[in-house]
């Protein structure tokens, strides 16, 4: 081929300047999103109210667990300890699917501050509480109320932002757990030791109102028609909520007890979830019911290992408590640091999520893993240190597994904003209860039988490492794509 001929070629093919670079890159950017963006106009005032919702039920949880203790000693309570703990979390599986038909037929305001009302109430019943049962009921009380909230707003999130913004706002959601959870167990202590538990038990009501009152004048969607709900529907509520109260119960037992309620509990919590949660939830044959089992999983898996981590350190390896508290503390802070990056790694990848929830399941699994490693080298100088570089690890891998699956929810197609809102509650939930109550129970059964908590260890993050791979397979099988449109 002749030199001209091949300079021709040369001009055809050669690659643009860098200024002709520069001039082709704003097409792409009205599809960037920051934070700030989630902040303006009536959108942002919606935000500020649902953020500080998130914030002060996290609050609460972390000081209503923090003062329980000392609830225990001032009732005389000992014996209803384990259900003055579960009680709110059983209410969850009642209030929390019936908040989705509730909204439509009332509308979610009315819902909203009916809730907030039986929130409220129940923290009352609780501060005034003369004995440990009727603390117990308060709780129960408020985990109706919780559970309904909660539900609301994830509801509100996918049905008034837009979906190029719920990436961020499910992130920034996520990441109002953090502070409360480095100052709530101490301020709560600081505040019970001073003035009494019943004064940090209400100083939690006043900021509730407060972020209800922000969101409830928000909130556009008018009361849609009657609706009349499925009885399988019920059917499987209170098939769940038995199942969550044998677990729970179980949970606060020992040895051979414990593992039966446990056993049975999780078949009836998960029979009752087929017929509650989307299809596909437990088998993953669905893209919603995928995200959602997805969930489901990530949760039992990071949750688990991370109510075990104290016990991991001080009996099994032998050290002080601090470091069991830095662990579970450097997780928190990489879980709310990676979630807030998730957003921006979700655009790099053209809005697919899979990538994501693949890389943030290895990285929990590897988190579980090196802990099982740390057991079999037993105490050595670096075993402090390299737990804590695994809960660092494992931390990382949720913040990215938790909004990716959660958004994959919410923008689900064909589901209701409402049902999407109550199953990712569901999910989250029952994950926590189930691994927590098995994995205590686990240790509980190998102390019995061994004398040592060791074996229970190895066991239960054996378990949690598996399903935290199990979650790849979901999320090939949840929307591959999360659309921004």
């Amino acid at each position: 081929m002749s030199p001209s001929g091949n300079g021709s070629r040369r001009r055809r093919i050669r690659r643009p300047s860098r200024s002709e670079r520069r001039e082709d890159v704003p097409a792409a950017a009205p599809d960037r999103v920051s934070y700030r963006e989630v902040f303006r106009g009536e959108l942002g005032r919606l935000a500020v109210g649902l953020l500080l919702l998130e914030f002060v039920s996290a609050v609460q949880v972390f000081v209503t667990s923090t003062i329980l203790p000392l609830v225990s000693r001032e009732l005389n309570g000992g014996r209803f300890y384990g259900i003055a703990l579960s009680a709110g979390t059983v209410a969850l599986f009642v209030s929390t699917p019936a908040s989705a038909p509730l909204s439509r037929r009332f509308g979610p305001r009315v819902v909203l501050a009916g809730a907030a009302c039986l929130h409220v109430a129940g923290t009352v019943i609780s501060l005034l509480a003369p004995s440990m049962l009727v603390f117990a009921a308060g709780r129960l009380v408020t985990g109706l109320g919780s559970g309904a909230m909660f539900a609301i707003g994830y509801a509100t999130v996918a049905e008034q932002f837009p979906a190029r913004l719920r990436p961020r706002m499910i992130a920034l959601l996520t990441s109002m757990w953090l502070l409360p959870s480095l100052i709530g167990p101490s301020g709560a202590a600081l505040v019970a030791t001073l003035v009494g538990w019943r004064w940090a038990l209400f100083g939690t009501v006043p900021p509730v109102l407060l972020a209800v009152a922000l969101v409830i004048g928000r909130i556009r969607r008018a009361p849609g028609p009657p609706e009349r709900s499925s009885p399988t529907t019920w059917i499987g509520t209170a098939v769940m909520t038995c199942g969550a109260v044998a677990i729970s119960v179980g949970g606060s037992s020992s040895g051979a007890v414990a593992v039966v309620l446990v056993c049975l509990g999780a078949v009836l919590a998960l029979g009752g979830a087929v017929w509650v949660m989307p299809d596909g939830t437990l088998t993953g044959s669905t893209p919603t019911g995928a995200a959602v089992g997805g969930l489901l999983l990530g949760i039992f898996a990071f949750f688990g290992g991370d109510s075990l981590i104290t016990l991991l350190v001080t009996e099994g390896l032998g050290r002080s408590i601090a470091w069991a508290a830095a662990a579970l503390s450097v997780g928190g802070i990489s879980w709310s640091v990676a979630t807030l990056l998730q957003p921006r790694m979700l655009e790099r990848l053209d809005n697919r999520g899979f990538p994501i929830v693949a890389a943030g399941a290895g990285l929990v699994a590897a988190g579980l893993a090196l802990l099982l490693l740390v057991l079999g080298l037993g105490n050595g100088p670096y075993a402090p240190m390299l737990v804590m570089l695994a809960w660092t690890v494992g931390g990382a891998g949720m913040g990215l597994v938790y909004p990716t699956l959660s958004v994959s929810v919410l923008l689900a197609e064909g589901v209701q904003p409402s049902d999407a809102a109550a199953a990712l509650v569901l999910a989250e939930a029952l994950g926590g209860t189930l691994s927590i109550a098995i994995g205590g129970s686990l240790v509980s059964l190998s102390s019995t039988i061994t004398g040592s908590f060791t074996t229970g260890l190895w066991l239960a993050y054996s378990l949690y490492t598996v399903t935290a791979a199990a979650v790849i397979y979901y999320g090939a099988r949840a929307p591959a794509r999360l659309v921004q449109p």
